[in-house]
């Protein structure tokens, strides 16, 4: 048959067929190592590669009455949003969320509880006497609490 009448020997044969075999058992045990013995890393990196929803809150204008006195006026305040993307202790950072926005510790942690459920703890704070402050500490210190 083309040209070719000797056949491949049986040594030849049985080495190749134990080099697919090796070759298949590698496979698997790199299958089984990335299901079973890493699953927990995976698992975590799949947990944080979530969409996370933001909450963007909408600017509110002046409002005048039909002779264009002002009603309601704007004043400047700021949200701080404590997302919960993450597996953190959000209790256990009360303390330095509290220390860096001058609220108390036990306020920012009963705000924990009582927005559990939502995807993000809401701290409004108008201007006053820290307000400079605050926004300075949150812009230098967002990062520190983003996800690890």
């Amino acid at each position: 048959m083309f040209g070719r009448e000797e056949k491949v020997s049986a040594l030849r044969l049985t080495a190749v067929q134990y080099i697919v075999l090796f070759i298949f058992l590698l496979l698997a045990y790199g299958l089984w190592r990335l299901q079973v013995m890493q699953s927990g890393k995976y698992a975590q990196l799949a947990e944080q590669n979530r969409v996370r929803n933001v909450p963007i809150l909408a600017p509110r204008g002046k409002i005048l009455d039909r002779e264009g006195r002002i009603i309601v006026d704007n004043y400047p305040s700021f949200s701080a949003l404590l997302l919960r993307d993450s597996t953190r202790d959000l209790n256990a950072d009360a303390e330095t969320i509290a220390k860096g926005l001058h609220l108390n510790a036990d306020e920012v942690r009963q705000r924990i509880r009582r927005f559990s459920s939502d995807a993000a703890v809401p701290a409004d704070f108008p201007e006053g006497r820290h307000h400079t402050r605050r926004v300075g500490i949150i812009e230098a210190h967002k990062n520190e609490f983003s996800r690890t």
